[in-house]
């Protein structure tokens, strides 16, 4: 971990303090792009809507929390899953992730499982440090995860 990536933890957590106040914002993306024809045309069926879609590798959480694709994060339900892509529809920040199971051996060890979910960026905790090994992850979730 670099001492940048040291100031964004410490800063984030800062800005959490603040959600809440009158300075917390939405989750929003970061350098957003038009989503291709195919995505939208699926998006769009599936939230049915009309509006444009935007897409991003990377959003920024309303707590100041960066993710990225491919990060691994835990969910305000306690679940950890893996970061596919970002979109935004009628305004509101969404993040497409694949969905780990817990294995019964290890409370740190997860199988991904295909499972794929859309949830509400804001909804993500915290980025986790993991490892795979085979087809099994090791996570380190961050203290407060249940």
């Amino acid at each position: 971990m670099s001492e940048k990536d040291i100031l964004l933890e410490v800063t984030a957590l800062q800005f959490r303090g603040l959600v809440g106040s009158s300075f917390a914002v939405a989750a929003t993306l970061v350098n957003p792009k038009v989503a291709s024809q195919n995505m939208t045309k699926s998006l769009q069926a599936h939230f049915k809507t009309r509006q444009q879609i935007y897409t991003a590798r990377e959003a920024l959480c309303a707590s100041g929390l960066r993710v990225f694709h491919d990060d691994v994060v835990t969910l305000t339900d306690n679940v950890v899953a893996e970061v596919l892509f970002h979109f935004s529809v009628d305004n509101t920040c969404i993040t497409c992730v694949e969905l780990w199971t817990p294995l019964k051996t290890d409370v740190n060890m997860y199988s991904p499982s295909s499972t794929v979910d859309f949830v509400a960026t804001d909804d993500i905790i915290h980025v986790c440090t993991w490892r795979s090994h085979g087809s099994v992850a090791y996570v380190i979730p961050h203290a407060g995860f249940n």
